[in-house]
């Protein structure tokens, strides 16, 4: 990053919108800052749809949609929505800055420096898999919580993420991962609808009723997320192949082999929930991600957040603390008193108002922390995250947009921080199928 100094402010709403940290097919993700009144500001992620996109009423509905789910879900393991902003030519969608990286950034940097594991190749192996075993069980909690998801008309959302990879799992350095970007996910009451023949997903990830063009429930989510873990845990991609029909052809037809056989290291255990997730007929994996994130814990042991994190401040040193310092610079210009040019003034409309009134009803959870592990996770890492690139729902404001407004949710009492790899996909559809770049 360009140590200049933060890239001059664009005002859209009540936010400013700074410098880039990853770009898409479809839209860029930027640092940005809620300008609020009294002085009050607030480090953020936009995801900003690319202005020749932002007059698509198709991929401005796909944007919306993603709100809509996410503002849904509220669970310590998914990186939620604060706000969505459609302006003039903009389409923002708001979400909590957290300070970390994608589980794929951290897995390459650690195949490169041996993330600081005990010297031999077992003991690495063995290390390796406990952590990324924890990581993937937090974020099946996440997807658990977003399978169980509720309307507002209190009937199930059968959410369906459908691009769960490690570019899409953020591990903070509170030692959380979370689970990020439902751009593709399926829901019940969306606007936007894919269309026969049209695949969404990152191509080595995709479950057999998904190269099909079958029906998908939670358990495509659990194929995804034991391709991550194979590949994790072995160093190997499971599905590679120099064209787009092979690799679909492997996810159909290539017999799977157990983790162990390419790297003996990986407990017993471990490599059952793997092979279970890995089962071409649905029936045969389990049925709910919280069964797979219980049997996970189970095989590889639970392991202290703070062990995680530093595993994850470790391999990406360098990289952390060079935001932290584009992210000063920016707080710094946003906290002198005079918000950028062309900032909002915040005077409360009738129509804010009414939309703030139901935010009460939007923000109640709508799954318990299923453990007791969990619960008494939460509040230490709702207070001691001062960073990684999550989204935290502010009272779940982002449902209650429709059309053109723009919601403005309740001040939150703490705030997480987080990263994004920069070659995140940012909800890019994938009508043809196409390669993705990884291990």
């Amino acid at each position: 990053m360009d140590r200049r100094g933060p890239m001059p402010a664009r005002v859209v709403g009540r936010y400013a919108v700074f410098d880039l940290i990853a770009a898409g097919g479809m839209a860029t993700v930027h640092f940005g800052r809620l300008l609020g009144a009294a002085g009050f500001s607030r480090t953020v992620v936009i995801k900003r749809l690319h202005a020749q996109f932002a007059g698509d009423p198709e991929l401005g509905a796909m944007l919306l949609d993603e709100a809509r789910v996410a503002a849904r879900i509220r669970h310590a393991n998914v990186v939620n929505v604060i706000d969505v902003v459609v302006e003039r030519d903009e389409v923002l969608l708001v979400m909590e800055y957290v300070h970390g990286e994608s589980l794929a950034t951290l897995l390459r940097a650690d195949a490169g420096q041996g993330g600081g594991h005990p010297h031999t190749p077992g003991e690495r192996a063995t290390s390796r898999a406990r952590l990324v075993g924890n990581v993937v069980a937090g974020a099946l909690q996440g997807l658990h919580a977003a399978h169980e998801a509720m309307g507002e008309n209190n009937l199930p959302l059968g959410v369906v993420h459908r691009d769960f990879s490690p570019q899409n799992i953020l591990v903070g350095v509170d030692g959380t991962p979370r689970v990020v970007d439902f751009g593709v996910a399926k829901a019940a009451g969306q606007s936007h609808h894919t269309g026969a023949g049209k695949v969404k997903g990152k191509i080595r990830y995709l479950s057999p009723e998904q190269v099909t063009c079958g029906d998908v429930d939670r358990r495509t989510d659990l194929w995804a997320a034991s391709v991550v873990l194979w590949e994790a845990v072995t160093g190997k991609r499971l599905f590679s192949g120099d064209h787009d029909a092979g690799v679909l052809l492997q996810v159909l037809q290539r017999p799977i082999p157990s983790p162990r056989e390419i790297c003996p290291e990986v407990p017993e255990a471990l490599a059952r929930v793997i092979m279970r997730g890995l089962s071409r007929d649905k029936a045969g994996r389990f049925a709910t991600a919280l069964e797979m994130a219980t049997a996970l814990e189970e095989a590889v042991g639970l392991l202290p957040p703070r062990e995680i994190g530093a595993w994850v401040e470790r391999l990406a040193r360098g990289r952390l603390e060079e935001r932290r310092r584009v992210l000063d610079d920016i707080e710094a210009e946003t906290l002198t008193g005079t918000p950028p040019r062309g900032a909002p003034s915040f005077a409360v409309t009738t129509e804010t108002a009414l939309v703030r009134e139901s935010i009460a009803d939007a923000a109640r959870p709508t799954v318990p922390e299923p453990r007791a592990r969990h619960q008494g996770r939460a509040p230490a890492i709702a207070w001691g995250a001062a960073a990684t690139l999550v989204v935290f729902v502010a009272g779940g404001a982002v449902s209650q947009l429709l059309g053109r407004v723009s919601v403005r949710p309740p001040v939150a009492t703490a705030t997480a921080v987080t990263g994004v790899e920069t070659t995140l996909q940012a909800s890019t559809m994938i009508e043809a199928i196409h390669p993705t770049t990884g291990m």
